[in-house]
């Protein structure tokens, strides 16, 4: 009798032991979400002198981005992202300078600029395009992607202005810039190709519940 009432007890402790550990352990298979900071995104943008192609590189810094904050991975939030970019925000650190892209090409350049993104794959380097709307033409621009450890989105590309019908405003910009543009070579060249670079940081939490 003593021996079976041991034997309970030692069952209960058991079974309730087992209990706790239940309430306190994570969940098996709980899933981690991504949430992502529009604010502190940074886009920048790269042009190109002389013949060497020295760059020049400025950021955009009003643009607003609509679309999901947080989702299953950072890759489906980017997909459901839009964008748009207002260009007289661009800042090279130089005001003459600015004041000189806005005057010559970026005034000139018609209507808004807007874009998404189109997710090709589940996994970066090349799982992103961009579709960016700009003077009136629209064009998909592949994008390098990559995420790092801390969740940082980064995704490099570039674009022709002449794709996008922007052929007078870069002339007039060509003009303008002739003896900026003048290299060692004595050739004035500036480059219609610009390279563009986003950065977004992402944070991770457990998924509440359907996203």
């Amino acid at each position: 009798m003593i021996n079976r009432g041991f034997a309970r007890i030692g069952a209960g402790i058991l079974a309730g032991a087992a209990v706790v550990a239940c309430l306190s352990a994570p969940a098996r298979g709980e899933e981690t979400c991504w949430k992502g900071d529009p604010k502190a995104a940074v886009v920048e943008w790269t042009a190109y002198k002389f013949t060497e192609k020295k760059p020049v590189t400025g950021k955009l810094l009003r643009f607003k981005a609509t679309g999901p904050e947080q989702g299953k991975s950072v890759l489906e939030i980017l997909k459901r992202t839009q964008f748009d970019v207002d260009l007289s925000s661009s800042d090279t650190g130089d005001k003459g300078r600015d004041t000189n892209l806005f005057v010559n090409f970026f005034e000139r350049m018609m209507g808004p600029v807007r874009g998404s993104f189109i997710v090709k794959g589940r996994m970066p380097p090349h799982a992103v395009q961009m579709k960016l709307s700009m003077n009136g033409r629209t064009r998909v621009i592949p994008m390098d992607s990559q995420v790092s450890s801390e969740g940082v989105l980064e995704l490099t590309g570039k674009l022709d202005i002449l794709e996008f019908g922007g052929k007078a405003a870069f002339e007039q910009l060509k003009a303008a810039c002739e003896a900026l543009h003048t290299g060692s070579d004595g050739k004035s060249v500036t480059w219609s190709e610009v390279g563009l670079r986003l950065r977004a940081p992402f944070s991770k939490f457990p998924c509440p519940g359907p996203i």
